[in-house]
């Protein structure tokens, strides 16, 4: 409609990368007239995300993402790079998926992985889409895996914020491995 009425319309495809981010904020502030202040919203990022990782080094943990109706994220995802950036080895990317896809439920239980990240819930109303986080076979396998919620707001699109996922999950994986070793 906009562009029916002859406004000037922009669209933003959505960032799969940090270097996609850090482009599209500049981007914006070009469009805006306010480049100081794109530039500040990626240095923001870049701070925040070595504030995120730290002296940490990769974790060799492996990683399932676990969303509503059994999706996953494999290579090409934002959410495949924050795995990335936090240390994470992401299940779905070891099994050559890419982008987002259905992983059976099956598939989870035999890879055994340490992490199981999805989203958070919204409510507590039953749902469907939600079944398979009750399945006796997954909480099977969460006994020996940490099950962890990043909410979706830090990484449901690219942006400054995207960085408190990557922090969220290093922070857990640190955790992770400090228990593995017996330390508190």
């Amino acid at each position: 409609m906009l562009k029916h009425l002859k406004f000037d319309v922009q669209e933003f495809p959505p960032s799969y990368s940090f270097p996609q981010i850090r482009e599209q904020i500049a981007r914006m502030g070009r469009l805006l007239g306010r480049e100081e202040r794109a530039d500040a919203l990626v240095q923001e990022l870049d701070t925040q995300l070595a504030d995120a990782i730290g002296s940490r080094a990769k974790t060799n943990l492996l990683a399932a993402l676990h969303y509503a109706n059994s999706y996953t994220a494999g290579g090409g995802t934002l959410a495949g790079e924050v795995l990335k950036a936090a240390g994470l080895e992401n299940l779905g990317e070891r099994m050559g998926l890419s982008g987002t896809v259905k992983l059976p439920l099956e598939v989870l239980v035999m890879m055994r992985p340490d992490m199981v990240i999805g989203g958070q819930r919204p409510g507590n109303a039953p749902a469907l889409a939600y079944e398979t986080f009750q399945h006796p076979a997954l909480r099977a396998v969460l006994q020996n895996a940490d099950m962890t919620a990043v909410p979706d707001k830090y990484w449901v699109c690219g942006a400054p914020f995207t960085a408190e996922a990557v922090r969220i999950l290093s922070e857990k994986a640190a955790a992770l491995v400090g228990e593995r070793r017996g330390a508190p």
